[in-house]
């Protein structure tokens, strides 16, 4: 419809039936509200997207009554900006690695790492909704690089690192900690699915690196992370019965899987002495 209605084309907000500027100021933040939905929805449903970055980012009145409001709109624009039409199709239909492969998804990491500098004027709605979604973009670009085969071993604050996964939870666990429940519950079911998808890639890479590596690539504590981003689902934000049962099935795994590495290796002397005794 907005697009039936030509609210994504700088042309329809001079013409002069549209030069209301109340409605030219929410028609464009519409748009905007839109543009991150639709990324979002893609990223999580593998769909693609239509809408391009076609109008100019709304303007911010200091003196205006919703200014810190729209700072905090802004940088939620920035960090779905990057997730454009070529990220959207590698991401819907992966392709093997190319040469360019590292160096853009590298800098996406990066920028991503290096995003929101200063949330302290936002609401604590807005910095749970920017600090969990950049998170769980972080996790979407590693899932695209595991897929690359681009990752390395290094230890897990490095970006292209296969444990990045460790640090992403780690600082989501430590932002649950931060700001209260309220603020997360205010952002409805969405922040669920992204604190989700951070275990569930939390438990895979748990359940693929052989124990003897985890401590050396790892942060301490790692299992416990993961035990934390489950009590996240479960008892924060109104909970989520789909969504933990799931994660819980994959920690109850990955604790399973961890215990029978740790075990000493049967010796089977041993066992025909114990037998005879």
């Amino acid at each position: 419809m907005l697009q039936t209605l030509r609210l994504h084309e700088e042309t329809t907000y001079i013409d002069d039936d549209t030069s209301d500027p109340v409605f030219v100021k929410y028609a464009q933040r519409m748009f905007w509200v839109l543009f991150i939905t639709e990324r979002a929805y893609a990223l999580q449903r593998n769909r693609p997207i239509r809408l391009q970055e076609t109008l100019k980012l709304p303007n911010v009145d200091p003196t205006s009554s919703d200014a810190e409001i729209l700072r905090g709109f802004l940088d939620l624009i920035s960090l779905f900006r990057p997730f454009g039409q070529e990220f959207i199709t590698q991401w819907n239909t992966p392709t093997s690695s190319t040469s360019t492969d590292f160096a853009n998804l590298f800098r996406l990491q990066y920028l991503l790492k290096h995003s929101l500098p200063n949330l302290s004027n936002h609401s604590q709605v807005q910095q749970a909704d920017l600090l969990i979604s950049r998170q769980w973009l972080k996790i979407v670009v590693w899932k695209l690089c595991a897929s690359k085969r681009v990752l390395s071993t290094a230890n897990s604050e490095d970006v292209m690192s296969l444990h990045y996964p460790a640090s992403i939870a780690r600082d989501i666990v430590m932002v649950s900690q931060l700001l209260p429940t309220q603020a997360f519950e205010a952002n409805g079911i969405g922040i669920i699915e992204k604190v989700f998808d951070v275990g569930c890639s939390l438990a895979d890479l748990l359940s693929l690196v052989p124990l003897e590596y985890q401590g050396s690539t790892m942060d301490v504590g790692v299992i416990d992370t993961l035990m934390e981003t489950v009590k996240i689902v479960g008892t924060r934000f109104g909970g989520s019965y789909r969504h933990l049962d799931i994660l819980v099935d994959k920690a109850s795994g990955c604790l399973l899987m961890n215990v029978d590495r740790s075990l000493p290796a049967v010796d089977h002397n041993e066992s025909d002495n114990i037998e005879e005794i």
